[in-house]
């Protein structure tokens, strides 16, 4: 998108609150890992990325690094819609090393339950530069969670990823347009 995307203004706010609310709802601790301080605004624990430059695989990594607990929700900033409801859903799932929502046989990866004891493989795959999420949390126990629009938590926005000025524009018409 040209500048940070947690920092975007999605509905009046920077796309990345409404994560954090969603978290402070339900955890201890919410930390940002982040190489921007810009995001210190936020009051909260920004940790920079243990290995720079290698996408949400390292992001992950590190927050699971600095985890001092075994279950750790880990939410895209630019996931502006997630909610509590579906953050609930996942933990009722234990028995797996990563919990992930699938939604029309399409996989969330940066929304989930990711264990700490994941963090041994997940960081094999970063030193083997094998980044996409996908594809580095395959050796691991993974359960996926199907998400339906029947599901008590689902909004027809739950999944939107904006990654560029593009879906940010159609996001808006969706939201004028009342869809």
């Amino acid at each position: 998108m040209g500048e940070d995307k947690g920092l975007i203004q999605v509905n009046g706010k920077a796309m990345i609150q409404n994560p954090i609310q969603v978290l402070q709802d339900i955890c201890d601790e919410v930390i940002i890992v982040s190489n921007n301080s810009t995001y210190r605004q936020f009051g909260l624990n920004v940790i920079e990325d243990e290995v720079k430059d290698q996408g949400p695989l390292a992001g992950i990594c590190t927050a699971l690094s600095y985890s001092t607990t075994q279950l750790n929700i880990i939410v895209t900033c630019d996931s502006p819609f997630v909610n509590k409801g579906l953050i609930q859903h996942l933990l009722i799932e234990n028995e797996a090393d990563v919990i992930l929502p699938i939604y029309q046989e399409r996989l969330f990866p940066l929304t989930g339950i990711y264990k700490k004891n994941a963090l041994v493989e997940l960081n094999k795959q970063l030193i083997a530069k094998n980044l996409k999420v996908r594809e580095a949390i395959k050796p691991l126990h993974v359960k996926q969670i199907e998400i339906t629009k029947e599901s008590p938590f689902y909004s027809k926005n739950l999944f939107v990823n904006l990654n560029s000025k593009k879906d940010l524009q159609e996001l808006n018409f969706r939201s004028d347009e009342g869809s």
